[in-house]
């Protein structure tokens, strides 16, 4: 089991025998647990852990976790790391520390949306040269700060 904390929640990794199961509790009136389509009202908080799905079908229900390898939390956001390479991130965007290249600041994201980690890599390659191969990433770890985050991985094609 994983526990980690942001600064008004908490990420609970329960590895059952299927390693998927991901449990959230605490304050969630800023989208904080990542369980809600819609960002809670104000003074909302979970006082048991709730299920968080990384991914949901086009009706908006829950589909079952990929394997989670690690979870992070910053100050106001959280990621998720599955075994697949996949990011997921997720609650306030305030100074793009989701990297999720949302335009606007204080933008609140309830629910977990993918990182693509090759976005900037490759907007740079093809600037420099329209033909340069796509890269690909290999994601080794996660972090998340105050309002910011890291992510540690090897580009390839």
């Amino acid at each position: 089991m994983h526990i980690k904390a942001g600064n008004f929640h908490s990420l609970q990794l329960c590895l059952d025998s299927t390693g998927k199961n991901l449990y959230a509790f605490g304050r969630s009136c800023g989208g904080q647990l990542g369980h809600s389509a819609e960002v809670p009202e104000a003074g909302s908080f979970e006082s048991v852990p709730v299920a968080v799905y990384l991914s949901y079908d086009e009706e908006g229900n829950p589909i079952p976790n990929l394997l989670i390898k690690e979870i992070a939390c910053g100050e106001n956001h959280s990621l998720v790391l599955t075994y697949d390479g996949d990011v997921f991130t997720w609650r306030r965007n305030e100074a793009g520390e989701m990297g999720v290249g949302l335009d606007t600041n204080d933008e609140y994201v309830p629910r977990p949306m993918k990182v693509d980690v090759t976005k900037g890599v490759n907007k740079v390659l093809r600037k420099k040269n329209s033909a340069a191969p796509l890269k690909v990433a290999t994601v080794h770890t996660i972090s998340g700060g105050g309002s910011h985050s890291a992510i540690v991985a090897t580009f390839h094609e």
